[in-house]
């Protein structure tokens, strides 16, 4: 497939060479905002070592699997008992639970469109309200000028 067998590999380390030096040799970036990968490793040790990294790990996938297992016990029987309404030969019952199966489709299809939409506005208006914020409180810094003085009377 590859002519090189090192060819899968030479984007990765390129990309990590760029990291390196944006974020430790140039300092263009703060390392609160992109850690240096030496610190993400560093990082990535320590909780491999302290065993968090397991322990969490374990933790997602239970919740992934014990997720799986209640939506099959449910949608199972579920699927089962719609399919036997659907052959019998009434055709009341067809019409109802085609309805049914028809609308229960169009709200589900509708989940990752609403949540994303969502998502957007929320992060719009936190961007906006945080950058707006950080503007205000520099020109407020800018503009006001705050003199403490110390009263001799007190002492």
């Amino acid at each position: 497939m590859y002519k090189n067998k090192f060819t899968p590999i030479i984007l990765p380390i390129i990309i990590i060479v760029i990291w390196y030096l944006i974020t430790s040799v140039l300092h263009l970036v703060t390392s609160y905002t992109l850690p240096s990968p030496i610190d993400v490793c560093i990082s990535a040790w320590d909780i491999i070592q302290s065993g968090e990294l397991f322990r969490d790990s374990f933790d997602t996938l239970f919740k992934v699997f014990a997720g799986m297992a209640i939506a099959s016990i449910v949608a199972i029987p579920l699927g089962r008992i719609i399919c036997k309404k659907i052959n019998k030969n009434s055709k009341g019952m067809n019409i109802l639970f085609d309805c049914i199966l028809v609308l229960a489709f169009w709200a589900v299809s509708l989940i990752p469109f609403v949540g994303g939409l969502v998502t957007l506005i929320i992060n719009l208006l936190a961007f906006g309200i945080i950058t707006y914020a950080i503007f205000f409180s520099k020109k407020l810094n800018e503009t006001t000028t705050v003199e403490v003085k110390k009263d001799d009377s007190e002492k």
